[in-house]
């Protein structure tokens, strides 16, 4: 939330499960969020064990509170994430740093609120823009593969050239004609259809990639 910050919560035990998730993060702080927010108030977390325990599920549907979906192998855009970074660099310029647990404890406490609001701010204000950076990265990726997939087949077809070549007919790259067997009867076409829906006399082409046969209607040659 733009100009709040809670406390720091420190664990009391080690290790973090479903159920100290639930009582020491979840009712004490989310829980209050939402009611002071309102119907609107979306609540993030991550993948991590704890936050996908049943008991915190139920919780979270109890009191109405919607959970940003967090699809698994996604990047961690919880704006928290900064704030960690943030904190472990003024903590390790600390002198002298902290010796013990518990002067870990006090260190991380002091340099929280400490933090200047300006910094939390912009965190929360970058998750638009990161947001769209992942999306649009993720179209680049799928025009990349989209590419080395035309790649791979016009090299296939390059090096196999022979197996396209039909008297009378000049083939070029992008319009191979297959012949297709059904029967002993036999189809010449240049026209894309699934070879598992095609009939005789129906056109279609080979997938180079994926090709499907089907002894119902016969082989590809």
């Amino acid at each position: 939330m733009i100009d709040g910050r809670t406390p720091l919560h420190v664990f009391r035990s080690g290790s973090v499960t479903g159920q100290i998730y639930r009582d020491e993060v979840l009712d004490p702080y989310a829980r209050l969020f939402r009611g002071a927010y309102g119907r609107d108030f979306l609540f993030m977390d991550d993948n991590a064990r704890p936050h996908r325990a049943n008991l915190v599920d139920e919780f979270l549907e109890s009191e109405d509170i919607k959970r940003i979906p967090w699809p698994a192998n996604s990047p961690d855009l919880n704006p928290i994430e900064n704030l960690w970074d943030y904190l472990g660099r003024v903590i390790a310029r600390r002198h002298p740093p902290p010796r013990d647990v518990n002067g870990l404890k006090t260190a991380l406490l002091e340099e929280w609120s400490l933090i200047p609001q300006t910094v939390i701010n912009n965190v929360i204000s970058s998750l638009k823009t990161r947001c769209d950076m992942c999306v649009r990265v993720r179209e680049i990726i799928f025009h990349i593969k989209f590419k080395m997939h035309l790649a791979t087949e016009r090299l296939f077809y390059e090096e196999n050239r022979e197996m396209f070549k039909v008297p009378g007919k000049s083939l070029g790259y992008g319009s191979p004609v297959v012949k297709v067997s059904n029967h002993g009867r036999h189809v010449m076409s240049s026209i894309p259809v699934p070879l598992k829906t095609r009939r005789i006399g129906q056109p279609c082409t080979l997938n180079l990639s994926r090709a499907e046969t089907s002894s119902r209607v016969g082989v590809v040659w």
